[in-house]
């Protein structure tokens, strides 16, 4: 079921919101009739998604409109909750996702890499305070609350082709011990990649393998045609990840990442594309 509201306040407005439904993307599909024309009647049609109903957010991008923004609240108990805005457009949508990621992960056999969870957050947030961690990172202090929202999230980001944030675990444990993550570059087809490996798991080759499992098939099934990173000239361990990985030196960016000091170092650039 349907349910359709005016703005409280422009009536050129329209809100839909999608009921219980066992097939949205059949739902959204006959909709596009109803929603072009309320378009040609002037109106504007926003369509409002929970965050957690991935599967109507992508029947709703499949069937053309487009994400306006995230609306977070707390519900009276004090939850998070997060509602996805698309617009709908006769105009063709400029939108698009990534490449849906294997349900089951991606595996070389020692580690595993899986979209970022809930429960995941916690963790990193620990790693984010790590002292190795803070010595290299370009971040300042995050809070707990932005680790357990992108987590969270981080399906809905996948979908709507705004991040990748994946965990990665050890096989032989099934611990998490690290994060990966990509976000999309200006130019198509290119994207910055990030890596770390938390304490107690460095050393181990770990970094470089999930660097290049997930790099791998970002060439292949994700459509990716040149991936980019940047290192700080004194981290060794994470240039020897990057080369290990298959990436190559390209150039040197001055004074391009902060410290925590506030000072700047160079970014040593390293590339992957497509042969």
């Amino acid at each position: 079921m349907s349910l359709f509201s005016e703005h409280p306040i422009s009536n050129n407005v329209i809100y839909h919101s999608l009921g219980e439904c066992s097939d949205p993307e059949a739902a959204f599909l006959k909709l596009t009739t109803q929603f072009l024309e309320l378009e040609q009647a002037g109106k504007t049609v926003l369509s409002l998604i929970h965050s957690d109903n991935l599967p109507a957010v992508a029947a709703a991008l499949n069937a053309g409109l487009s994400p306006s923004g995230l609306i977070a609240f707390k519900d009276p108990r004090g939850a998070d909750i997060d509602i996805v805005e698309l617009h709908y457009s006769s105009a063709k949508s400029g939108h698009e996702s990534f490449t849906p990621f294997p349900q089951e992960g991606l595996t070389d056999g020692v580690v595993t890499l899986r979209i970022s969870a809930r429960p995941d957050g916690h963790r990193m947030f620990q790693d984010h305070y790590d002292s190795v961690t803070r010595f290299w990172s370009i971040y300042p202090d995050i809070p707990f609350s932005q680790f357990d929202k992108d987590c969270r999230l981080a399906g809905l980001y996948w979908l709507l082709g705004e991040k990748m944030m994946l965990s990665i675990f050890e096989n032989e444990t099934q611990e998490l011990i690290g994060r990966i993550s990509l976000r999309p570059v200006v130019p198509p087809k290119v994207g910055d990649v990030g890596y770390g490996v938390f304490s107690g798991f460095r050393g181990k080759g770990y970094a470089s393998q999930a660097l290049k499992l997930l790099s791998e098939w970002l060439m292949t099934d994700g459509g990716f045609n040149r991936l980019e990173l940047g290192v700080k000239p004194e981290n060794v361990a994470s240039k020897k990840v990057a080369l290990k990985a298959g990436y190559v030196h390209e150039g040197v960016s001055k004074h391009r990442l902060i410290n925590q000091d506030g000072t700047f170092s160079d970014q040593l650039s390293y590339v992957k594309t497509k042969l």
